[in-house]
């Protein structure tokens, strides 16, 4: 028998989890705290400098399985990013030009040093903490693998020149949106696992290819795909699992009650929320450090 599921959140997770319970049998309603659809990513309407923006994902590729497979259902058109004519870059507070190309060819050293343990730390690319749980894998990776994960993407590059590191400096605080000095190393090589361990290919991946009608082309279809209710302005204040269901309480203290809910925010969110029983002790510790 279907069951009645209350989802938190509207963006690409909470719609496909709201088109695919469906087609599974059950009646689902969606609750969005923002007065838009898209989550994190998202396309502006209001056209404020005479066309629409990317404001969350904006670059796609055929080797990013789950958006791949939502751009071939929903038939939407890739187009390429423009290259350009003339780079600029500072190091020390010069302004340095050059070619795209001879840009690339700058970074392209420092970032295979950056890349470095990518094959052995991540044997599966969409299973990233697969060696952590493969009881074949010899202790001493598994512990690199953690270090990796407490250092600064940019340590341990003292031999290159600074015009290198300032490259790469860029490039990783772009990648991170924040300081590179806070940023994981382990993240770019799990970055490079997810293109065949090349910088050309990672950068495909990750400047190359956009939407026609942006991200908004492919969310706006999944949600009219989806039969059930999608609530925009509602905020969710407590999310409360029992023995005998859910229930979901909104910012103005009314609540509803649910045979399960489903939490699709993101990490940064979570926080405003409630949750009886707790988050579990590695979620929540997330949380507590945002």
């Amino acid at each position: 028998m279907g069951w009645k599921i209350g989802i938190v959140g509207a963006g690409f997770s909470g719609l496909i989890t709201a088109r695919e319970l469906e087609r599974l049998g059950h009646e689902v309603e969606i609750f969005e705290a923002r007065d838009r659809l898209g989550g994190r990513t998202w396309t502006t309407t209001d056209n404020s400098l005479g066309y629409p923006l990317e404001m969350g994902g904006t670059w796609v590729h055929w080797m990013q399985p789950y958006i791949w497979a939502e751009m071939q259902r929903y038939e939407a058109e890739m187009i390429v990013s423009p290259f350009v004519d003339k780079a600029y870059w500072f190091v020390n507070n010069e302004v340095r030009t050059g070619t795209e190309e001879e840009l690339d060819g700058k970074l392209g050293e420092i970032q295979a040093k950056i890349f470095e343990g990518s094959r052995e730390f991540f044997p599966f690319p969409h299973d990233p903490d697969y060696i952590l749980r493969d009881p074949g894998t010899p202790e001493d990776v598994k512990e690199r693998y953690r270090k990796a994960d407490q250092t600064p993407v940019l340590a341990g590059l003292d031999g290159f020149s600074d015009e290198e590191r300032a490259l790469a400096d860029s490039y990783w605080r772009a990648g991170y949106q924040g300081s590179s000095e806070k940023a994981s190393s382990l993240m770019a090589k799990h970055w490079a696992a997810l293109s065949d361990h090349r910088l050309g290919l990672l950068d495909d991946q990750t400047l190359r290819y956009k939407l026609k009608d942006g991200m908004k082309g492919i969310y706006d279809k999944i949600a009219v795909d989806v039969r059930g209710p999608i609530h925009l302005s509602t905020p969710i204040d407590a999310v409360n699992h029992n023995d005998d269901g859910a229930t979901l309480t909104f910012a103005d203290g009314t609540t509803r009650e649910f045979d399960a809910v489903v939490v699709t925010i993101p990490a940064g969110a979570l926080g405003n929320v409630e949750f009886s029983p707790g988050l579990p002790s590695a979620v929540q510790e997330v949380v507590n450090t945002k």
